[in-house]
């Protein structure tokens, strides 16, 4: 069978849209190391025509041997399938489909559609193990707890803070606003006490003018009235 160029994959996670021929295989490869677990996500597109096309998922170690090989069916046509590898290196991850009768002859060149996603778990950025002396120590994490705890005692106190002066805030506007309304009310009371007073006063002053006939005898002499001249 003729091979289609291999891809190499680079990444904690990747993934591909491709298509593959009947009567041909397209590869993927990816570097894995001892510790770390290869998962596999593919979904086959052209699911409607599996019952007559026999596809499969081959994965090869670093020395081209099959070491997993997972049918494609109608009911398998998307799924995940994974590897611990036994040795560390370069594995290849190929997808293939073989008509079964006369349904694909390689004239048409049918191609099926694919998609294909990688996962390394236990993957970090460089493709390494931590190193354990870069690591953070339990006095690290102590000290970091500590810091912790003081800015949110910060928080909590500056939270309390603002609290009480909306508080103190809200009673002095309560208060100030009983204060004017008091002072309105005495200042509108003693305009009305300072009136009646001056109207009594002004009443009491007419009738003692009048029942004394104080105003006629500070009239001047010309004023006063006179008998007519016969």
């Amino acid at each position: 069978m003729f091979r289609a160029a291999c891809c190499l994959l680079l990444g904690a996670s990747r993934a591909a849209y491709f298509t593959v021929e009947e009567g041909h295989e397209k590869c993927f490869q990816q570097s894995v190391l001892t510790h770390q677990v290869l998962r596999v996500t593919y979904t086959m597109n052209d699911k409607e025509v599996l019952h007559m096309a026999e596809c499969r998922i081959l994965v090869k170690n670093p020395d081209s041997e099959v070491v997993k090989d997972h049918a494609v069916g109608p009911s398998s046509h998307e799924g995940a399938l994974a590897l611990i590898p036994k040795v560390e290196g370069t594995f290849s991850v190929c997808c293939r489909c073989a008509g079964q009768g006369s349904f694909f002859t390689l004239s048409e060149n049918k191609k099926l559609r694919w998609t294909i996603a990688f996962d390394v778990l236990g993957e970090m950025s460089s493709g390494l193990l931590p190193n354990p002396k870069n690591t953070a120590s339990l006095n690290d994490l102590k000290g970091t707890q500590t810091a912790v705890d003081l800015l949110l005692e910060r928080i909590n106190a500056i939270s309390a803070e603002n609290d009480y002066e909306k508080t103190f805030e809200s009673k002095f506007v309560k208060a100030s606003e009983a204060v004017n309304t008091d002072m309105a009310a005495f200042k509108f009371l003693q305009i009305l006490l300072i009136t009646g007073v001056a109207a009594f006063q002004v009443h009491n002053l007419s009738k003692f003018i009048k029942s004394t006939d104080l105003l006629a005898c500070c009239l001047p002499t010309t004023m006063r009235s006179a008998k007519p001249v016969l």
